[in-house]
């Protein structure tokens, strides 16, 4: 199973239901104002299949599970996904068989935490729909030029009739962050079917450039991916990641923090862990090949708030397993499609035939030159103290 694809339909599992540590479920707790717990008297709404359904918004545990895709869902009529002119198309890389890799670990947090909050502000004065436009391989210390004229360059490709099309970059915070954190511009004067094409397009790319489409000011689904855990004693590689997974599933059914912290019925509980799947690799660190453990798990909510909260406590934990303490790492954080789930060296969307392979632009300094959204102190990427990429960065 690839652990990049979210799991909306539960699979079958003979683990045992034995949970230990639940408390009552009769009691509810809540999670940022989420409600979590359900009279033990209820039962759970069911699947065609029998199988327990996962709460879609975190406010209920009694509705069906919308399914979990890092690709932002198409605003407007659902009548039929808007294409781009066939001509037109052909000047992009075609969508690989089964999507588009999902980027995991994107919010619209981490979209627009390298932007100023001004700049925030600005963008939704603007009329019109709006679409975040994010270059792969960009930085945060793009040259602003290079940036806007990327952009342009894919979007007018797609919408040659669009007069009104229009790219902004924002201004840069002054949070220290890794250089390749996503660093957005904003596309504006699209139509209701050009915002939804881009969207539903989610990747335009041809052999010199590649763009990952995100919409502005709305929450994106979340990702299965939780975290990657290092000192976990068996090799990274496709026939030891279900031996992976057994012992991180080993541990959570009798950790009292999980337990607690989601607090709903064992049935429920047990489909979360079925959930499980682990992917092993191997990052640099001192210049050597170092293994971690990348977990992902289907989670208990889906609401926004309730979700850090369940990444926060699984980053927190120490996993007593058979085969070592195993200890969450700061996220990585691909430089191509800024996922937090790999590496550049282990990135699907390199091995797409056809992929730029040639950086863009170049550095500005941080805000070097003037205009609107721009500016900001120079100098603040100074190399970090972590022993492997990203550790160190916000």
């Amino acid at each position: 199973m690839d652990p990049s694809t979210p799991t909306p339909s539960p699979r079958k599992s003979g683990r045992s239901a034995s949970l230990g540590g639940l408390r009552d479920p009769a009691k509810p707790s809540t999670i940022g104002g989420v409600l979590f717990g359900q009279m033990a008297s209820k039962q759970p709404q069911r699947d065609d299949t029998g199988e327990p359904y996962i709460p879609p918004s975190g406010q209920s545990l009694w509705h069906p599970i919308r399914s979990l895709t890092q690709a932002a869902p198409a605003p407007g009529d659902q009548t039929s996904r808007p294409a781009i002119n066939d001509t037109v198309r052909a000047l992009f890389l075609r969508e690989p068989e089964g999507g588009w890799p999902t980027v995991h670990g994107m919010t619209q947090a981490r979209l627009t935490k390298a932007i100023r909050t001004t700049s925030i502000v600005d963008w939704r004065t603007y009329e019109g729909q709006k679409v975040l436009a994010v270059p792969e391989r960009g930085r945060v210390d793009f040259q602003i030029a290079a940036l806007v004229t990327l952009v342009e360059d894919i979007v007018r490709q797609a919408f040659p009739d669009n007069k009104k099309l229009d790219v902004f970059p924002g201004g840069p915070t002054d949070e220290r962050l890794q250089p390749h954190h996503p660093f957005p511009a904003i596309i504006t004067g699209l139509s209701n079917k050009e915002a939804e094409a881009l969207l539903s397009e989610f990747c335009l790319a041809n052999a010199h450039r590649a763009v990952f489409f995100y919409p502005f000011d709305k929450a994106l689904p979340v990702s299965t991916f939780a975290v990657s855990l290092e000192n976990i004693a068996i090799r990274p590689g496709p026939d030891n990641d279900t031996r992976a997974a057994a012992e991180i599933v080993r541990f959570l059914k009798t950790a009292r923090e999980v337990a607690d912290h989601v607090n709903i019925p064992m049935d429920l509980y047990q489909w979360i862990l079925d959930t499980v799947t682990v992917k092993g690799a191997f990052i640099q660190r001192k210049g050597t090949p170092f293994p971690i453990h990348h977990l992902y798990i289907h989670p208990p909510s889906t609401d926004a708030l309730a979700h850090k909260k369940w990444i926060d406590l699984l980053s927190g934990l120490v996993y007593y397993t058979h085969k070592g303490d195993g200890r969450a790492i700061k996220p990585l954080l691909c430089e191509v499609c800024k996922g937090i789930d790999h590496a550049v060296a282990d990135c699907l969307y390199v091995q797409i035939p056809g992929w730029p392979t040639l950086p863009i632009g170049g550095s500005n300094n941080r805000g070097r030159g003037s205009g609107r959204g721009r500016g900001g102190p120079a100098g603040r990427f100074n190399r970090g103290r972590g022993a492997y990429t990203s550790t160190g960065w916000a």
